[in-house]
């Protein structure tokens, strides 16, 4: 049986999160910025995701795969350039394959 294959991405959305409920992070006694955060509900529930993977299914699309995509991102702290990196999820590329 012979396949063909294809890919999309689906981008993680974020929201910042407001003044009043910022809890600090603390590192070596300072604190950090805060940074926004994933929205994991509306990406669920968003209907361009499940419309996206809908219609894939109806037109015989079958994923097979699914691959987190990062930023990196750097958190200064003080001003001698000292800090220190971690990654966000950007969003996710998924793999198709469906028979031909």
């Amino acid at each position: 049986m012979k396949f063909e294959y294809r890919t999309s991405y689906i981008p993680m959305p974020y929201y910042e999160v407001e003044q009043t409920n910022k809890m600090k992070r603390f590192i070596f006694g300072k604190a950090l910025s805060e940074i926004s955060s994933p929205d994991v509900n509306l990406f669920l529930e968003s209907p361009r995701v499940k419309d996206h993977m809908n219609e894939l299914g109806r037109d015989g699309w079958e994923m097979i795969s699914v691959q987190q995509v990062l930023r990196g991102m750097y958190e200064q702290i003080g001003i001698r350039n000292k800090g220190f990196g971690y990654s966000l999820t950007a969003g996710y590329v998924l793999f198709w394959k469906r028979a031909l």
